[in-house]
């Protein structure tokens, strides 16, 4: 799902979309949120969370889990830099996301966590800082097989 932003929508699906990378890149498979916005209401489930029927419409297509969140803050600001002969425009930017996988069958939380960070430079940009902290995130979560199917094993 697109993340929940209140500084513009677009931050909150590129979010969604760079995290939905980053799970593809650990080797879940994700279903595109182009997709799943025929099944749910986005407006909705922000309004009123992940309800019983909610949950339904998305199990009805064998998804086991969703992953949503909100953008908390995402802002970048000019600081100087003096302290030496020449004095350079710098940007510092502010970043914070919680990210939550819930599995579609029982509701229990599988994965959140709350992500922040803060870095100066002189190129420094809110997304650029956002990717890189989703990069590094530690996303770890048992997912649990779509209702109906076998689990498959691999052997190396």
């Amino acid at each position: 799902m697109p993340f929940s932003s209140p500084i513009n929508k677009n931050v909150g699906q590129e979010t969604s979309d760079r995290l939905a990378q980053e799970l593809v890149a650990k080797g879940y498979v994700v279903i595109d949120r182009s997709i799943t916005s025929n099944w749910v209401n986005e407006a909705s489930f922000y309004s009123s969370g992940l309800s019983d029927e909610m949950r339904q419409k998305l199990k009805a297509h064998n998804l086991a889990a969703v992953v949503y969140g909100n953008i908390n803050d995402f802002r970048c600001d000019s600081i100087n830099s003096s302290g030496s002969l020449y004095s350079k425009s710098l940007v510092r930017c502010t970043v914070s996301v919680t990210a939550k996988m819930t599995d579609l069958v029982t509701g229990r939380l599988l994965w959140g966590m709350t992500m922040n960070d803060t870095d100066e430079g002189e190129n420094l940009t809110a997304m650029g800082l956002m990717n890189s902290m989703i990069q590094k995130a530690n996303i770890i979560a048992g997912i649990p097989e779509p209702a109906g199917q076998a689990k498959q094993y691999a052997q190396n």
